[in-house]
């Protein structure tokens, strides 16, 4: 994973920790919603937000359902 600040690595492995075991398909709009529910302010959005938290499905060993629809802010 690139170098983000920790709180947001941990809460998207935290998020990842939540669903193994579970569905196997990581939607990445439900979790950039629960992200964001956490951290009001972070530092990434867009396809920089949905890599990251692919990058993590797929070392968890999950799917990915690429489903975040927002523009980046740059």
């Amino acid at each position: 994973m690139p170098a983000f600040p920790h709180k947001l690595s941990s809460l998207i492995e935290q998020y990842m920790y939540s669903h193994d075991g579970r569905e196997r398909a990581i939607s990445t709009a439900r979790a950039a919603k629960a992200i964001r529910t956490l951290m009001a302010v972070c530092p990434i959005s867009g396809k920089e937000l949905e890599n990251a938290i692919a990058e993590a499905a797929i070392r968890h060993g999950h799917s990915v359902q690429f489903d975040l629809r927002e523009l980046d802010e740059a």
